[in-house]
């Protein structure tokens, strides 16, 4: 309970609301999620909360000032593990983002207009979230992403277009019956050019 506590508290002073709950993985998905944060612990890493398994379930965990060339900062960790560092500008965040082989969605907290749509223009990810975390997302959003994090767009509208594969036919045939589509395009009518009549002329 002292390390549920922690994190908890950890994640109360985001503004977060409600419980973060441990992951159930097997025991050699623990095991191999304990040396990721083993080896960021051996380059500098410092655990502030977590980092340890009570049997199969990995505790969430929060790694401060992690080193970029470790596997927890590179790889997709699928696990609750969260890594905070330190950066001195903007600049220095979007750099950061954007060496990464992902690109999903990215966060930005700002009260500046031009900070927020500057970044969101130089962020390599599918969507930028302002003044909210990364993982927000609703069905009706083109939910996507870009790099080595995947390809296309989820949501209603823009997964069926995805999923949609377009086919062009042209007819290449005769004026005559380019004469006669005309006629059914407008629904009977006189077309709008025909240089030849319509119905074949009969010999005498």
């Amino acid at each position: 309970m002292g390390e549920w506590r922690v994190a908890y508290t950890v994640w109360e002073l985001t503004g977060v609301v409600g419980a973060i709950k441990p992951i159930n993985f097997p025991m050699n998905l623990v095991a191999h999620k304990l040396d990721w944060i083993a080896e960021a612990k051996q380059n500098g890493a410092k655990v502030a909360t977590g980092g340890a398994a009570q049997r199969n379930i990995l505790l969430p965990t929060v790694l401060l000032d992690v080193d970029p060339a470790v596997k927890v900062s590179f790889q997709e960790v699928f696990a609750p593990i969260v890594l905070i560092n330190k950066v001195k500008t903007v600049d220095e965040a979007i750099e950061q983002v954007n060496d990464s082989r992902y690109g999903l969605q990215a966060g930005i907290y700002t009260e500046n207009v031009h900070t927020a749509f500057d970044a969101a223009e130089r962020l390599h990810v599918g969507e930028v979230m302002i003044n909210d975390i990364s993982t927000f997302r609703v069905n009706q959003m083109p939910y996507g992403e870009v790099k080595e994090s995947g390809f296309g767009r989820e949501g209603l509208k823009y997964a069926s277009e995805e999923m949609t594969e377009l086919k062009l036919v042209v007819f290449m045939s005769s004026c005559w019956t380019l004469c006669q589509w005309q006629r059914v395009l407008f629904l009977w009518k006189e077309p709008l050019f025909c240089p030849i009549p319509l119905e074949p002329s009969k010999k005498d």
